[in-house]
This record gives C-alpha cells, structure tokens and sequence, in this order.
C-alpha cells in the first residue's frame, strides 16, 4: 500500500464513529502491517500538568518505554527525534515503569521520535515511535500528519473522561449541576435544568434542547430559552436528523462549534442576530440521547474552551438522562397498564395464596353491584364478599365450594357459571394461578365476566329457531299439500280456485315472514335510511284503509278519527304506511271476537298516562285501540322485544314470528318519535305512537 493511500485509510478510521480505543487499534495495526520494523505509543493527557494516561502501546521488543523522552516532548511542545549517532546517556524519569535504565533501550532500539498531539494550544497527547535504524522521510511525513488527526478524534471522544472545567465558577456549575440532575423528576425537568445551567455557564443568549428518536430517525424540541417568538423554534416540533447541524449531532454523536453562522450551510435557524453556536450531544454508551443548542449574539464569541465545558455538562447529565429516561417509560408502561385494567369490562381480583386480596380493578365491584370498601386488602376470597352477596345467591355453596376447590387445586384454571338475582345477572368466574419469576404459584387471577347479554342473545337464538320452525312448518305444508294434490289428479275448477287461493295466501305469509326478517337484519347493521318529506296522515290512512277494507273480516269494524285540520307529519311515507299497517294488523289479529279497531289522530298537546319520556318538539300522537284479548301487566315491558309472543292458547293459535312489533318500535324511533302499549286483559289494548310534525326546525334535522 503507498504511504498516500495508507494516510487515508488511517484518515477515514479516526474520523470514523466506533469507540475511540478500537479506531486507535485498528490504526495502530494498520501501520505495523505496513511498518513492521516500527514500535508505537500513544499516550494521553487530560490537562497538561496531570499524570499521563498510556492508552495503546504496540511493543515489538521487549524493551519498555522511557517515560524521560516522551516528558521531553511534554515540555518543549516541539517534535523529539535521536538517531543512533545522538543519543545520549539520560537518567531514569520518575514515570518510568521498569528498572531496565536508558542504556538498555538504546541497545535495542537506538532511533527515537516523538510527536506532540495538540490544537489551539492545548496538548492532548504525545505519539511515539521507535526502531532499530534512522526513520524513513515517509514515516515521518505520514506520523507527523496523522497529529491533527488524533487531535480531533481525542478531543471529540475525551476518552470517556470529562474535561476539566477551566475555572472555579464552572467546576461550582457542575457540582451543582450534578445535584440538581439528582433531585430532576422526570426527563423534561432534567434537560430544562441542564439547559438553564449550559446558558449561565458560557453565558449565552439563548439555547435549547432535543430529545433524539434514533429508531425514527428523528429529533424533538423539548425546552428552549431567549429565542424571539419569530425565530420558528417551537417547543414539541419534530424534526428529521438528515437536516441540519442538531440532526447531524444527533445522528453522529460528535459536537459542533459554529463561529461563523452566516457561512454555514447546515445551519437553519432564522434568527438573524445569532452570531456563534455550540451544538454537543448527551451521549449514553457512545449514542446521542439528547443534543444540546447554545446561541450567542454578542462578543466574546463561543471557544473551544467554551465548547469542551458544554461537553462536560452534557457528559455529567448522560447518567441521570438513562435513568430518568428509564423512570418514565416505566412510569408511562405503569399509566397504561392501569388505564387498560380500568377501563376493562372485566373484573379483576389478585389474591395471594390464602384467598387475601391484594388489587382490584373498578369492574371487579360494579360487575358484583356492591361497594368497594374503605380497605380492600383487607378482604378474603369468598368469605368477605360472600355476605354482600347473600340475598342475591339462590345457591350460596356454589361460590364456597368454587373457591374451596381453588385452595385445594392451586396449580389448575377453574371457572364457574353464577346465576343472581334482583336483578337477573348470569356471570361467570374464572380463577387461574398467578406465578413469580422463579415459576413459584404466588396466588390466583379471579376474573369475572357478566354474560347476561350473552345468555339473552343465545335464548332469542333459541326462540327464533322455535317460532321460524314453526311458523315455517305451517304454510309449508299447506303449499306442498295442495300442490301435490293438484298435480296427484283433477278437480273441479271452484275446488281447484280455492287450492290454489290457499296456496297464494300461505306463500304470501311467508314472503312476510321473509320481510320481516331482512327488515331486522337491515335494522341491526344500519343500512335502512329513511327518505322523509312533508306528508299527509290522510293520505296514509285513505290507503292503508281501502287495503285493509279488502281483507277485514265482518266482525271486525273499522273507525277512523282524524281532523281535517291535522298538521302534516315529516316523514318516510313508505316507512309510516307500514308502521300504521302492522298495528291495524295485529290490532284485528288479536281480536278474534270481533269488535272495534280504531284509528285515532291527534296533535299531541297533552302527554297520556302511562308514556315514557317524550322529544321536545311539535308532534301528533296516533293511538290504535282495539276490543281484543289485552295483555297482562307482567307482559307488557316484554312487548317490543324481539320473538316475544303471549303465551297462552289463543296467541299459539294466531302464530306470528314476534317481529312485527319490533321493527316497528325501531321504524317510528328512526323517525324519532315513541311507541308504548296500554292494556286492560280481557277487554284490549290500545297502542300509541308519535310523529314529529313537519315544522321548520324538524327539516332541517
């Protein structure tokens, strides 16, 4: 390899970003593969007056170092070379660290240079080199040029030791820059305070600082000081690391001096009056966490001095960042862990290994209905929640015997099925054991889920299973009856007209069934949208009248009531048609006696006994009487729920899916108006519903 080539090899691993030490060997083996005659050290000053600090030495002898050639260095701060024709006898240095004297290396190794690592009047080390044999111009050439080279690198890495503050009143600012990281509650207070310090310590006229995302390459501004409003910094702005002198900080975790601002490319504040800038990293394990931001406007600008001071505060605050930053996230892990445990809709009950509890989530007691006590962890699994429970457990052994087979079980998952009372509550317990890191049981997970809905969902399965089969099975046997008989032989063409009449009434019952159906499933996932205009009730009723006119039986009288004068309504006309139909329908369904059905409509100006909550808004109310059955009082509430039918001989008879009145609470609450049904057994019910009337508010929605 030719001594230019090798340079910039060298060049470009001390200017790389690995540990300072491993950059040093990687150079030092470089040269002694292609100087192999050559013995190197380099050795290390933290200020020029402490106690050098050996840091790579390369021995390809057996003698030691002199520490007398290197102090010579030290203090002329010139170039020291000896050949073997100049070297003189010296007396051992009190740094040397053998008792082989100066005469035994310059038997060995008789030729001598060393080189003074230094910039702007700072020394940072001494490079040296040894060898049988006078040194060769490019060796010379090439070590004297690698010095400002290992000058940067040692400066930018301080060999993980801070740099000295140069004065009393900066070695009182870190002192008491390392209290107050000490006592900093959390990461925004902890860089907020290393801000403030930095600004005091180089007295600078603004400054700021970023919290770096490394995994989204990435930095935020998190506090800021003396920067005019108009300067574009703003607290919690994200930035990309690709732009700008913090975000190249930020990627490579080497500060920067800026003392001439206008000139610099990367530089992107607006603030027109910044004249210098220190940008230095807080690095922990070699990577930046945060990147620090002091500005100045005013002379003296910012040195290297100033630099290396920021550097050490930066360095002093890198501790306490990771263990703040640590402290947070756990702290945000925690807040997360018990905003989900509150806002599950399980409950959630931690015990030890006797049953003793030791948390409980908000669910854990509204799901039982009981209050939480004063001192929970006081309480034992069952025998403490067992008496809150008392009147609501048809089988209190159920629970004991539960919790007793946990004590005896300890290592097995078990649940319960529960059934309260007052009112109706279907839960469900699930106990499972809770181990430590060693996988040693430490107690159980009690968690418990209310499944009302669910069982409620699974008997309407059932019910829709029963009354779809049924009502199915009758017109389904009527059809393929009388088809198979008109296909089996002949009949007269009146007895062949009433076959096929029955025929087309049962297909059309199920056709409703169908309707019925699609409408609730078309209900349940939102898809019926309703097409309201201003519309008439007479309209409606002079329809839905003739229709019914057509199939009413004559012992069945139809009333209608309704004013000339009645406002119209703003509404689905299709929709409205088919709420009115259904209640005229079951209305005569359900008398199968006979009698009156009455239509009556109103302008609702004062609200009926017995109505629930009403819209605040002009409505008319229309209520649909007949002289039937009725319903009980313990049905009543039962009435709009979906497959709900009477129970008892006459409604068996009648049959009907128990939609109807379903979907048509749901049609008339789309509409946003009421239905509700009062009743006297034996002697009819009477329902009634609301519209609301066509006024300006109303269509505008």
């Amino acid at each position: 390899m030719s001594t230019l080539a090798l340079f910039s090899s060298l060049a470009q691993t001390l200017l790389a970003t690995t540990p300072f030490e491993q950059r040093l060997q990687h150079c030092f083996g470089m040269l002694a593969d292609s100087y192999p005659q050559l013995d190197l050290r380099l050795t290390l000053f933290n200020e020029p007056d402490a106690r050098p600090h050996v840091v790579l030495p390369l021995h390809r002898t057996s003698a030691v170092w002199d520490n007398t050639r290197m102090l010579q260095v030290v203090r002329r701060r010139q170039p020291v070379v000896i050949d073997q024709h100049t070297a003189p006898a010296l007396p051992p240095s009190p740094f040397t660290t053998s008792s082989i004297v100066a005469s035994e290396w310059q038997a060995d190794m008789q030729c001598y240079l060393g080189l003074p690592v230094q910039w702007e009047g700072r020394l940072w080390g001494v490079l040296e080199a040894r060898r049988n044999g006078t040194f060769s111009a490019s060796e010379r050439t090439l070590l004297s040029n690698l010095l400002p080279l290992l000058a940067t690198a040692i400066g930018e890495s301080h060999w993980g030791r801070p740099i000295h503050p140069t004065n009393s009143e900066q070695q009182l600012d870190v002192r008491a820059l390392t209290h107050d990281l000490e006592i900093a509650p959390d990461v925004i207070s902890l860089l907020t305070t290393l801000l403030q310090r930095a600004i005091h310590g180089v007295k600078a006229s603004a400054g700021a600082i970023n919290l770096v995302d490394r995994e989204h390459g990435e930095y935020q501004l998190v506090a800021s000081q003396g920067y005019p409003a108009a300067s574009g910094i703003s607290e919690r702005a994200l930035w990309p690391w690709n732009v700008g002198v913090v975000g190249r900080v930020a990627r490579t975790g080497k500060a920067a001096l800026l003392t001439d601002i206008a000139h610099d490319s990367e530089w992107q504040l607006s603030t027109p009056d910044v004249r210098a800038e220190i940008v230095v990293p807080v690095r922990v394990e070699g990577e930046a966490w945060a990147v620090l931001v002091l500005s100045t406007n005013r002379e003296p600008l910012f040195s290297t001095r100033d630099l290396y001071f920021i550097q050490a505060l930066a360095d002093v605050a890198a501790r306490p960042l990771q263990r703040a930053t640590s402290y947070s996230e756990l702290l945000e892990a925690r807040m997360q862990l018990q905003q989900t445990l509150a806002s599950l809709p399980l409950g959630l009950a931690l015990t030890d290994s006797e049953g003793k509890i030791l948390r409980t989530n908000p669910a854990w007691y509204q799901l039982w209905q009981i209050e939480q006590p004063a001192d929970e962890t006081a309480l034992y699994l069952p025998w403490d929640i067992l008496p809150l429970l008392l009147k609501r457990l048809s089988h209190p052994l159920e629970l004991t015997d539960f919790f007793a087979e946990c004590q005896a079980h300890p290592d097995e998952t078990l649940e319960l099925a529960l059934r309260l009372s007052e009112p109706l509550q279907d839960l469900k317990l699930r106990s499972t054991p809770v181990k430590d890191a060693q996988h040693q049981i430490t107690g159980r997970l009690v968690v418990i889920e209310d499944v009302t809905r669910e069982r409620e969902i699974d008997k309407m399965k059932n019910e829709f299973v029963s009354v779809v089969s049924h009502e199915l099975r009758t017109p389904l046997t009527s059809i393929l009856g009388y088809t198979e008989l008109l296909l089996a032989r002949e009949f007269k063409p009146v007895e062949r007209q009433e076959f096929i009449q029955t025929v087309y009434d049962q297909a059309n019952q199920l056709s409703k069934m169908v309707d019925d159906l699609l409408n609730l499933s078309r209900l349940d996932a939102g898809q019926i949208k309703l097409n309201r205009w201003v519309v008439s009730l007479h309209q409606i009723i002079r329809e839905i009248t003739k229709q019914l006119n057509e199939t009413i039986s004559e012992k069945h009288r139809l009333l209608i009531d309704i004013p000339e004068a009645i406002p119209p309504i703003f509404a689905d006309k299709d929709k409205v048609r088919q709420i009115l139909t259904n209640l005229l329908s079951n209305a005569i369904k359900y008398s199968p006696n006979g009698g009156q059905v009455a239509l009556i409509v109103r302008e609702l100006r004062k609200v009926p006994p017995g109505a629930p909550p009403l819209p605040n808004e002009r409505s008319v109310i229309i209520a649909v009487r007949d002289q039937g059955m009725g319903i009980s009082e313990d049905d009543l509430p039962k009435l709009f729920t979906r497959f709900f039918r009477v129970d008892n001989s006459t409604t068996r008879k009648i049959g009907g899916t128990g939609l109807g009145l379903s979907i048509t609470k749901a049609l008339i609450e789309l509409h946003g108006g009421r239905i509700w049904a009062t009743s006297t057994l034996g002697r009819g019910t009477t329902f009634w519903v609301t519209l609301p009337i066509a006024t300006e508010l109303a269509r505008r929605g």
